[in-house]
């Protein structure tokens, strides 16, 4: 069985990019464009592996579909992505797995991924 992604970022290069090498490496991706549609395909019942959740979006940005995720008792892996190299020392009271720099490397996305997924 296909594990499940989750990607929310607002460019649609990165969504498309994400989506196409995430699906050949036999993942089952789902995109979102920004945090409130992430946050209604959350609500909806779908289930996730694991979300990889850009930290910068207009309207609900990545820290507030974070603390949503933990209002809802929301317990799925996120990889937060970011072009803010010091996005850990400023949000430390945010949890998340893990997090990789914009712009995206894809074979350390895949190790991390990969990381996350064997422990749980």
């Amino acid at each position: 069985m296909k594990r499940k992604i989750l990607v929310v970022d607002d460019e649609p290069e990165i969504l498309a990019l994400l989506g196409e090498y995430l699906t050949k490496k036999g993942f089952q991706v789902t995109k979102c464009s920004g945090g409130e549609e992430a946050l209604a395909t959350v609500k909806s019942g779908r289930t996730f592996d694991i979300i990889l959740l850009d930290g910068r979006m207009p309207g609900i940005d990545g820290i507030a579909v974070l603390e949503e995720f933990e209002n809802m008792k929301f317990n799925i892996p996120v990889i937060f992505l970011t072009g803010d190299i010091d996005w850990e020392a400023k949000h430390c009271d945010v949890k998340v797995d893990s997090f990789i720099n914009k712009p995206v490397d894809l074979h350390k996305l895949l190790d991390k991924i990969n990381k996350i997924l064997k422990v749980r």
